[in-house]
């Protein structure tokens, strides 16, 4: 007889993802194989979203684990952050390359090499994943009857089958709740079934596990909180309603040759660095520019007293920005640093 204690325990969450883009073209004279056979390239790029920081594992598997005995010359893969910094690369053997990230978006390019273009053509639309190690093993529950399994009763913990038997095993759906953040419908979870109760024996037979994922369930509205969120909705409208009228207002006082309009805005928005900067364009760029420079130099110093001046050098002297909102700040920086 065998004693067993079957266990389903699950590891990762895997995303599948599609090539956003494709491109093939010839290699360089150094990529020319014997007769004059030229080796062709196609890069395949991938986006995908890490929701929070841990352990990833990119594979292609159609061609993983295949080296000498490919039909395809090589694969490589590199992972980009949104600053196009490299954090990670691999080729066929996934299992020896996983990748610590941060939480953000990131990139990945994928490089399949081959002489001839028709093949990798058929490649362009190639299916990439990416596996993300979770924080803490979920395990699914095994009943020894359909009709326990049912009612989600008494669990199977360990029990002995005698020689020359069969005993099926029912196993239930993993609660909603447990879901890990990020995985959806298109993405399932990997582990591993167990039947051996012996350490030994669950070394020497491990059987792999697939659960995927289905849509969740649509939970009933609140009342009160719809309400609340059509309330912030109008409020968020109404605010991006004022702004642009003041950034409207803004482009037209260069147009105007009085100074009410700045003084209005300037009483509304006193702290709106824009504003201040248009003055000071608005002044520098008149034809009677000499006649203004005490308001040239007065505009000139609002401007610089409503920039933070250290935290301008701190940025420019950083190598790599790793913020998730790296380029949006880049982006108001570089306004900043170019006026």
């Amino acid at each position: 007889s065998s004693d067993l204690a079957p266990c389903i325990n699950l590891k990762s969450w895997v995303q599948t993802l599609r090539p956003l883009t494709s491109k093939i073209k010839p290699l360089g004279p150094r990529d020319v194989l014997p007769n004059n056979r030229q080796l062709y390239e196609i890069i395949l790029t991938y986006n995908f979203h890490q929701p929070k920081s841990g352990e990833v594992t990119p594979s292609c598997p159609l061609l993983c684990d295949l080296l000498y005995e490919s039909e395809f010359d090589s694969q490589l893969w590199i992972i980009f952050d949104q600053n196009k910094r490299q954090m990670g690369s691999g080729d066929a053997y996934p299992h020896q390359y996983s990748v610590k990230l941060e939480k953000g978006d990131y990139t990945i390019r994928l490089q399949i090499r081959h002489e001839q273009m028709s093949e990798l053509d058929r490649l362009k639309d190639l299916p990439f994943i990416v596996a993300h190690r979770m924080t803490s093993t979920l395990s699914l529950d095994v009943y020894e009857s359909h009709s326990v399994a049912l009612l989600g009763k008494k669990k199977v913990n360990s029990s002995t089958l005698p020689p020359k038997h069969s005993q099926p095993f029912f196993v239930t759906m993993l609660p909603d709740d447990k879901i890990p953040k990020g995985a959806g419908p298109g993405c399932y979870l990997a582990g591993s079934l167990t039947l051996s109760k012996t350490e030994m024996g669950k070394k020497a037979d491990v059987v792999s596990v697939h659960y995927h994922l289905v849509p969740s369930p649509t939970k009933p509205k609140n009342g009160s909180k719809e309400k609340e969120k059509d309330t912030d909705k109008e409020k968020d409208i109404k605010e991006e309603f004022a702004d642009a009228l003041r950034d409207l207002k803004i482009q037209w006082m260069a147009k105007l040759d009085t100074s009410d309009l700045y003084n209005e805005l300037k009483e509304a928005y006193p702290n709106h660095l824009p504003l201040y900067l248009a003055r000071l364009q608005q002044l520098d760029s008149e034809k009677e520019r000499m006649t203004r420079l005490k308001e040239i130099i007065e505009a000139s110093n609002e401007v610089m007293s409503r920039i933070d001046q250290t935290a301008l050098a701190v940025y420019a002297a950083m190598k790599t920005d790793p913020r998730p909102d790296a380029a949006t700040i880049k982006n108001d920086i570089d306004r900043k640093s170019t006026r």
